[in-house]
């Protein structure tokens, strides 16, 4: 979970299944320590903190146990709090809630929730421990890539990001610069703004075959943020792209950099 923020006065819900009056609740205070509450053996209830606060704006595993003898709170797979509490949990007839309250229908979370994940027993501290170094791990292939689009009759991006662009109704498929066809694209597309793609230093990468060059002004290649805001490449009447067209910084300067060699009408240039 990564919250957001803390509520102001009393208490958000992270998850609830049955709540306090059933069976147990995780819930978040203006503290920002999450609290787990059951209900076990018909008594109601046993509340516990986790004692440390958590931090917003970042992901922490939060896990909690109840095993008839103790209630556990456990951050990032290291035991934060335990409690005694006796008995079986208590049979619910509410609905599971994620994010808020679904008894009352409110006490909603400001914040991010993902790989909820309820067991029939509780685990161990190993167990707990060896969970969280697996659901740690990058589930993926690390590549430097922030962005890839083949651009093979689609807007799709192939990195990790998935930042898949949106094609104009204008766009053509064509025959890329191996002669295959419906391997690259004519026309104009569009991929969200990301986190991504803001990284401090880039390097763009991409293969381009002019038509023709504008009769004046400029055409754009690429633009992220354009020159209002980081960068991009265009190609003027010169033919010597722009490449890139930076600025560093709101108060900084705008920089611009042209090829020494001009584009060759109908030929692929990397």
């Amino acid at each position: 979970m990564k919250p957001n923020s803390f509520p102001a006065s009393g208490e958000v819900f992270l998850l609830s299944h049955g709540g306090w009056q059933e069976r147990w609740k995780i819930s978040l205070p203006s503290h920002g320590k999450t609290v787990f509450t059951t209900h076990s053996g018909g008594v109601c209830c046993s509340d516990m903190d986790s004692g440390t606060p958590l931090t917003l704006n970042t992901w922490t595993n939060v896990v909690m146990t109840h095993d008839g003898t103790n209630d556990k709170i456990y951050f990032n797979g290291v035991e934060v709090a335990t409690k005694l509490v006796a008995g079986a949990l208590d049979a619910a007839v509410y609905p599971l809630g994620i994010g808020y309250d679904p008894i009352d229908n409110g006490s909603f979370f400001d914040g991010s929730i993902d790989d909820v994940q309820i067991a029939n027993f509780a685990l161990s501290g190993l167990q707990v421990a060896a969970a969280y170094a697996a659901q740690n791990t990058f589930p993926g292939t690390a590549s430097t890539l922030v962005a890839s689009y083949s651009l093979n009759g689609n807007g799709n991006d192939d990195s990790q990001f998935a930042n898949h662009a949106i094609l104009d109704a204008s766009v053509v498929a064509t025959a890329n610069r191996h002669g295959w066809g419906g391997n690259a694209l004519q026309g104009a597309a569009t991929a969200a703004n990301s986190a991504a793609l803001q990284s401090d230093y880039t390097t763009i990468n991409f293969w381009v075959k002019p038509d023709a060059f504008p009769a004046s002004g400029e055409v754009f290649i690429l633009s992220n943020g354009g020159w209002q805001e980081r960068w991009k490449i265009s190609c003027p009447t010169t033919a010597r792209p722009f490449s890139p067209h930076t600025r560093a910084a709101l108060a900084a300067p705008t920089w611009t950099l042209e090829c020494r060699s001009p584009l060759v009408n109908g030929r692929w240039s990397r």
